[in-house]
């Protein structure tokens, strides 16, 4: 089976959501999934109105929203689950047609966005969004190098083996630390959600500092090979 490319735009303009306000784009109620800006998120679509949902997307923008659903509400996704107000924004990458009619999508983030219920005619969801602006040269230079340096510190400290160049914002730099911190989803999303960008960065390395940091003992060659089991 072959996996489409959902877009030919390039990789300049992909990144970039359209900020027209009170726009309305399907929403997709997810259980305990945050979706950051900049993440490939693969996707399982199998319920016919998400079908309908992603036929509509291959013939529109692709942009879509990942609502997070947490606690109790999980137990009316069989409906229309309420979603938390901040989620995030994004379009439609690649996808993979399954013989059976299912769809494989991979989803790529591309901003936070406040949502709104609208109602629609379709027969999924759809929500009114806001695109939530942060500009990082806003902040005071000090503060931006100073959150820079501990970004980078917490990184190296968590284990992350990515290379960070310059070119890397604070605020993908903070959303790396939270996706990498050990927290509850609800610990998560909370911090996901915090605004302004400076309040949400020294929130993400609070949580960093109490959190445990998880080494994964390198295998000896004497551990190297096939496990063994007891009988």
């Amino acid at each position: 089976m072959t996996i489409e490319a959902r877009s030919t735009m390039s990789d300049s303009t992909k990144s970039n959501a359209n900020t027209s306000p009170g726009r309305v784009v399907p929403l997709f109620p997810l259980p305990d999934l945050i979706l950051f800006p900049g993440q490939l998120l693969p996707l399982h679509v199998f319920e016919p109105r998400y079908l309908e949902m992603t036929e509509d997307l291959l013939d529109t923008s692709g942009e879509l929203v990942l609502g997070t659903v947490l606690g109790d509400d999980k137990q009316l996704l069989s409906g229309v689950a309420p979603v938390q107000q901040v989620a995030g924004l994004g379009r439609l990458s690649r996808y993979q047609a399954l013989e059976d009619g299912r769809f494989i999508l991979i989803v790529l983030g591309i901003g936070r966005v406040e949502v709104h219920p609208h109602d629609g005619s379709t027969s999924y969801p759809l929500t009114e969004v806001q695109l939530i602006e942060e500009n990082e040269s806003a902040l005071c230079p000090d503060l931006r190098g100073d959150q820079q340096m501990r970004l980078r510190a917490a990184l190296a400290a968590r284990g992350n083996t990515m290379t960070i160049g310059e070119q890397v914002s604070i605020n993908q730099m903070a959303d790396i630390l939270l996706m990498l911190t050990p927290l509850t989803v609800e610990e998560r999303y909370k911090t996901f959600a915090i605004r302004p960008l400076e309040r949400r960065v020294e929130a993400v390395l609070a949580a960093h500092e109490v959190a445990p940091i998880i080494e994964i003992p390198e295998l000896s060659s004497e551990e190297d090979g096939d496990p063994e089991f007891e009988s």
